[in-house]
């Protein structure tokens, strides 16, 4: 048991360094355990919920049912035996009715049955991943937010789940599903489809790297320019340390154990830079890309050290005379951080699968998702043909449409829960609208 006294040994030392650190991972390993454990509870509390209503409502069902043909039946054989012949074969047409409607009703809840079972591999794969294979953080996201709707729609109320919209999230869901379940039936890539896909993706990938250059480039000339001996041509960085001590203030409180954690504290490049008046483009440029990823957390301060910043380096440009390499600059960099950081068309042109692919950047009709075109928009100038990516992507859609018919089973799976959920929408929307009226 060498191996356990070596741990209780660092551990002892790990908290006679910092016992506040100490106690503070403690803490946050028994809030993570505990918050599991109650995570696991009311998934488990639920699915038995969801399993006794989802009984009882189909018992009631089938009960109704056979209620309804059984008074069919004898309503049948007492006009028969009273010779009303007309009125015993209008019932038994209306009891032909009832019996099919049944029947469909029973296949619709069998295909909604797979459909759900799925959902819960998808579930699993996200959760424990897949050999050689991990999902992405943004699909994790997605399944989360639609799993009480799919699995739970009776245990739990619409008020107290997020919104699943039928004709959106089921069909993201069954893209993922031909993604993480289902692979691709080709010979080292060699199919029309998968040369659509890297065609396409060639193509965005060059454009982008095109653009990045002429970005670095104008980078250069901006650095060549505004770092010069002389300190009227350097950044001026006053009024942004004036709201950075404002927002450290805010952030971490003089009686605050975090105040003097270097670790924990956001901006660890200022701790070099604080005390200087003047800095360089390059210094400034990496805080502010600091303050644009706090910016994107919805922090107010984080949004004014931004702005300070950005006029401060564009007064710098103006007085270098590069103002238009400047103003490139800025639109540029701010378009490339949210490439970068809303990875959609990225995210679609990196799967595995090129059915995927396609069905994330481009409808049915033709037109493209996720306003993939307006996106790209400042490309166009570095190369990026629009008409060539439009006529590949059309193309491959007509081959994923040819496959889709092939696959009659899971089609008809996908369209037994988008009638469900589109069903439970009308009648929540039905309830919502009632609902002032009953108070």
């Amino acid at each position: 048991m060498e191996w356990n006294d070596d741990w209780l040994a660092k551990d002892r030392q790990e908290y006679q360094d910092d016992p506040n650190g100490w106690l503070r991972k403690r803490f946050v390993w028994i809030t993570e355990k505990v918050n599991d454990q109650t995570q696991r509870q009311a998934n488990e509390a639920k699915e038995f919920a969801q399993s006794v209503a989802d009984s009882l409502t189909r018992s009631l069902l089938y009960s109704q049912t056979s209620l309804i043909l059984w008074l069919g039946l004898i309503v049948t054989v007492s006009l028969a035996s009273a010779g009303l012949w007309l009125g015993a074969g209008v019932v038994t047409l209306i009891l032909a009715w009832v019996w099919l409607r049944n029947l469909l009703r029973r296949r619709m809840l069998w295909r909604l049955d797979r459909f759900r079972d799925d959902f819960r591999r998808l579930l699993e794969i996200a959760e424990q991943g897949r050999i050689g294979r991990k999902m992405l953080e943004s699909d994790k996201e997605f399944l989360e937010k639609c799993k009480d709707s799919i699995l739970f729609p009776l245990a739990v109320a619409p008020l107290c789940r997020k919104t699943l919209y039928p004709s959106i999230d089921l069909e993201r869901i069954e893209i993922l599903y031909r993604e993480y379940c289902r692979s691709h039936a080709c010979i080292l890539g060699k199919c029309d489809l998968c040369g659509a896909k890297q065609q396409v993706g060639d193509h965005i990938e060059r454009v982008v790297s095109t653009f990045e250059a002429r970005i670095e480039t104008d980078r250069i000339v901006l650095i060549t320019r505004i770092n010069g001996q002389d300190s009227d041509a350097a950044i001026r960085a006053n009024n942004f340390l004036e709201k950075y001590r404002e927002w450290e203030r805010w952030r971490y409180p003089q009686d605050s154990e975090f105040k003097s954690n270097k670790n924990v504290r956001s901006f660890p490049l200022l701790e070099t830079l604080r005390e200087k008046e003047y800095w360089t483009f390059e210094a400034v440029d990496k805080v502010r890309g600091l303050c644009r990823t706090e910016r994107e957390q919805r922090e107010e301060r984080a949004v004014q050290m931004f702005d300070v910043l950005t006029s401060e380096m564009e007064a710098a440009a103006k007085r270098c005379g590069v103002e238009e390499a400047w103003r490139f600059y800025d639109e540029a960099s701010t378009w490339l951080f949210d490439w970068n950081r809303y990875p959609t068309i990225r995210c679609a042109l990196g799967r595995e699968n090129p059915e995927t692919t396609v069905r994330e950047l481009i409808h049915a009709d033709g037109s493209f998702r996720a306003r993939f075109d307006e996106y790209l928009q400042p490309l166009k100038n570095y190369g990026f043909d629009l008409e060539f990516v439009r006529r590949e992507l059309r193309a491959a859609w007509k081959l994923v449409a040819e496959e889709r018919r092939t696959r009659r089973a899971e089609l008809q799976v996908f369209s037994a829960a988008q009638s469900f959920y589109e069903l439970e929408e009308a009648e929540n929307w039905r309830r919502a609208a009632a609902a002032p009226e009953r108070w």
